[in-house]
């Protein structure tokens, strides 16, 4: 829940929900460390929160090989370019206000060098400037 918060901009506090959402993933890999899910929650958090794309993959990389049904890890690491002007008309009709500026200003990795294409893909995908 935390880590959605902060994504989706819904926080009145990103660094605290990044914060939980880090220490709640922390606390079930302390009890399981290999459990897939808790991998992949620490993948995202590193990526999102800490701008650590790297270890992000990294991490879902490991979390899919302990748990491949892990849907997480998959929506990190897929792209689905067939299904990309649905998601954007329904990402649209639910957040009217989402754009790719908002979103660029938000993302991690938004100075890396992937940026410009990821960030063309979603306009070309309908996602409004």
């Amino acid at each position: 829940w935390h880590l959605m918060r902060q994504l989706q901009g819904w926080s009145s506090d990103p660094m605290q929900d990044g914060r939980l959402a880090k220490d709640f993933a922390r606390r079930a890999l302390d009890q399981d460390p290999d459990h897939g899910f808790a991998l992949s929650t620490e993948a995202f958090v590193c990526a999102h929160m800490d701008a650590d794309l790297s270890k992000g993959h990294e991490g879902c990389i490991h979390g899919l090989e302990l748990a491949p049904q892990d849907p997480q890890c998959w929506r990190m690491l897929s792209g689905r370019g067939g299904a990309a002007q649905g998601a954007a008309r329904e990402l649209i009709a639910r957040w009217p206000t989402f754009t790719v500026g908002a979103f660029e200003r938000r993302y991690p990795g938004r100075n890396e060098p992937h940026a410009p294409a990821y960030f063309a893909a979603l306009h070309g995908a309908g996602i409004p400037q």
